[in-house]
């Protein structure tokens, strides 16, 4: 029985260590693992980082290529540009060139043609900007000087077409502004010097009657005489309602300013070519002159006469321009620009 019972302890016992040996190896397996899992997260945690900033990196390189790329794109667009323009220059050297080789030979055709263009660009700018005939028609004279020293039958066009503007410009009224100008200015230096009346009113003569004023009382004689008085005191002037009002002595200097202000109006209207604020001013200069001062007097004829001259002159820009003649040098001088412009509108 005793023995029994101690088999049994020893058998417990046993079991008992077993069991404990088994808790103890697999929590050592457990924590192995733990340990193994661990380690193994946080190496990949590290892989994925490696290949973060790998892929960040090859990224960055890729946009350093972009813009390698764009840029030996630029460089090759800049080299084929560069090229192009050299090609161009020396397409015109070799015209120039061939200019030189042909003046050598004798023929100075197109330099006299480009010569002849540029006196007549300069005689259409002086026509549309400063309305100057009188130098518009030198310069074209002298263009036709130039190109009458070419034998080339091509230029005939060109010649008739010279030929015509000047004969426009020879029939088309020629006002040269600066001598307008300087004509309104010396004649404004003048006007102080129109006289004005002493006496503005003078006393209409009366014929002498002899009254009889033997039968009237002695009120009605004494009214009598006291008209007859104020008659030769106060001079009565019956005025039509557009006439103007008498300058007296001391207001003459505000005639005399008002006159150079309209004057000063004509002269602006003479840089400006308005005809209208022109005759406008010296219409009613004239009409001061011949109300307000001695129409006798030399000065104030010679004033009229001068201010009439002035007024009969036309302000009006010329309407002459060469518009139509400058094409033809293109035309000569560029005979292929045409033919390729007709081509190519030919061309479907």
């Amino acid at each position: 029985m005793d023995e029994s019972k101690a088999h049994d302890q020893a058998e417990n016992k046993s079991h008992f260590h077993w069991g404990k040996a088994g808790i103890l190896f697999s929590t050592v397996a457990i924590i192995i693992s733990i340990c193994a899992f661990l380690y193994g997260f946080f190496q990949l945690g590290d892989v994925n980082v490696s290949l973060a900033r790998l892929v960040s990196s090859l990224k960055t390189q890729t946009e350093q290529n972009t813009v390698a790329i764009t840029g030996l794109k630029q460089s090759v667009d800049q080299f084929q540009s560069i090229a192009m323009q050299s090609q161009a220059i020396t397409t015109k050297q070799e015209k120039i060139m061939a200019d030189w080789d042909a003046a050598e030979k004798g023929n100075l055709d197109k330099w006299r043609v480009a010569e002849a263009q540029y006196l007549v660009r300069l005689a259409n700018d002086q026509l549309l900007l400063n309305n100057e005939i009188t130098i518009a028609k030198t310069l074209l004279t002298r263009a036709s000087d130039v190109l009458a020293q070419t034998n080339d039958q091509a230029l005939a066009t060109l010649k008739k077409a010279i030929a015509d503007d000047l004969t426009k410009l020879a029939a088309a009224p020629s006002t040269e502004v600066s001598t307008v100008y300087q004509q309104l200015i010396t004649l404004n230096n003048i006007l102080d010097q129109l006289p004005l009346p002493s006496m503005p009113l003078q006393p209409e003569a009366v014929e002498a009657s002899i009254i009889d004023t033997s039968n009237l009382s002695w009120w009605e004689r004494g009214l009598k005489r006291t008209g007859e008085l104020l008659r030769q005191i106060v001079i009565i002037r019956h005025n039509t309602g557009k006439a103007a009002p008498l300058v007296m002595p001391e207001e003459k200097v505000f005639l005399y300013q008002n006159m150079h202000a309209q004057m000063d109006a004509a002269m602006w209207a003479v840089l400006h070519r308005n005809t209208v604020v022109y005759q406008a001013s010296l219409k009613q200069v004239i009409d001061w002159v011949q109300h307000y001062f001695i129409a006798d007097a030399e000065t104030t004829k010679s004033v009229l006469q001068q201010l009439d001259d002035l007024q009969k002159i036309n302000l009006e820009s010329t309407t002459v321009n060469l518009a139509a003649t400058l094409p033809l040098f293109n035309q000569y001088l560029s005979p292929a620009a045409p033919a390729e412009s007709e081509q190519t509108a030919v061309t479907p």
